[in-house]
């Protein structure tokens, strides 16, 4: 996909657009503009290629990356009324005649990837690099009683941090380093252990995240009181880390200089904790950058320090998510992978906008991620409570929504 030399971005936002039924509405989060964002009515799809599926959507999140859109970094890429959201899972509700390996009733799990299924990349299985917008893959979910918030976790943040230990090669013995302590940070540190790690650092800003990686047995450090991060790991880790993962992008710059220059308009990303990362990994360990950078930096810290330390970028929405997930699915059945723990807060999908600004704020209850439960699931709820005296069932706290 071209782009043209005014970009601000490297490449535009892959768009999908869907034939509209003549009759049908659904619910939709819609981008109205930066900040502003509402629930409205627009058209189903209807099936117009022998390979679609249409899914009732049951759970969806909002993802760290979709803040960008929020906040307006991404004005020029979007049109009023675009529909937002890329974590979700649903229920096949119908499938072209050509889809073989779903059907009507199936739960599935809708992946962070736009692919067209036929060109180089996708012949190589690698999707999510695909060059041409066509197709949201939909992977069936065995078995079925698998709680929705262990599936939407593993949709796309515990694969995107499996691919950052990936692309960082972190094995059995390592010490490791992972900046950000929001979702994505905090599985790659607890996925990291699981690989063997010997010790785990967990960099943030944001108390209430550095307080849920100790809990989960890491070690933190506070960036506000630690301004030098590579300098504080060096001092309790003399010989550096053996692999380090970036994993909070724009939200943790340290030096005064990029709080003026985003003031000015005149960077928009910050190379703040790279700087730190290559001072704190030892010469010949691995860097992996997995945040949500989008724009350009000034001062990218390429230079002696980073001799001899092997990096290995995975731009934003390219995570490899069809690879990794058959294999975390199955530790997920297993009990060895737990993702619940990532969503402090459920909600109802009409309050979306309101969970917007909050996540952009860190002020999502508990301080990580919402599920957000549709009129769907929330009709199912009654429905199965519909047997129970009429006290317990308004005790269970479900309600009848939109």
């Amino acid at each position: 996909m071209g782009c043209g030399k005014a970009s601000p971005i490297l490449c535009a936002i892959p768009r999908i657009d869907y034939a509209p039924g003549p009759t049908n509405k659904m619910k939709a989060a819609r981008w109205m503009g930066t900040r502003d964002v509402e629930v409205g009515l627009v058209p189903k799809p209807m099936i117009t290629d022998p390979n679609d599926a249409i899914v009732q959507i049951t759970h969806c999140t909002i993802c760290g990356s979709d803040i960008h859109l929020y906040e307006g970094e991404l004005d020029d890429q979007m049109e009023k009324g675009d529909i937002l959201g890329q974590e979700a899972i649903g229920v096949v509700e119908e499938v072209g005649p050509e889809v073989k390996s779903l059907k009507k009733g199936d739960r599935v799990n809708i992946l962070p990837v736009v692919a067209c299924g036929k060109f180089d990349y996708c012949m190589r299985g690698e999707y999510s690099l695909s060059d041409s917008a066509a197709d949201i893959p939909v992977i069936r979910l065995t078995p079925r009683d698998i709680d929705a918030r262990n599936i939407l976790g593993l949709a796309n943040v515990v694969t995107t941090a499996w691919h950052a230990l990936e692309l960082a090669e972190v094995q059995s013995g390592d010490v490791v380093g992972v900046w950000g302590c929001g979702p994505v940070g905090l599985s790659a540190q607890r996925l990291a252990k699981l690989r063997g790690a010997k010790k785990v650092y967990g960099m943030d800003q944001d108390p209430q995240r550095l307080k849920q990686a100790e809990d989960f047995g890491m070690i933190s450090i506070n960036i506000k009181e630690h301004p030098d991060v590579g300098d504080c790991i060096l001092s309790i880790q003399p010989q550096g880390l053996d692999r380090a993962i970036e994993a909070s992008g724009f939200r943790s710059p340290t030096k005064s200089p990029h709080t003026a220059l985003r003031t000015m308009g005149l960077q928009r990303d910050s190379s703040d904790t790279v700087g730190s990362i290559i001072k704190a990994t030892r010469k010949g360990g691995n860097v992996a950058l997995v945040a949500d950078l989008f724009f350009a930096s000034h001062d990218f810290p390429i230079g002696l320090d980073a001799e001899g330390i092997d990096f290995a970028w995975r731009s934003v929405g390219t995570a490899e998510v069809t690879q990794y997930h058959p294999f975390l699915m199955v530790l997920v059945v297993q009990g060895k992978v737990d993702p619940s723990w990532m969503f402090t807060f459920e909600d109802e999908l009409e309050n979306i906008a309101d969970h917007y600004q909050k996540f952009s704020q860190h002020k999502v209850p508990g301080g990580l991620k919402v599920c957000l439960v549709t009129a769907f699931v929330r009709s199912e709820r009654l429905q199965s409570n519909s047997d129970m005296p009429v006290d317990q069932a308004e005790s269970s706290g479900y309600s009848s929504g939109g």
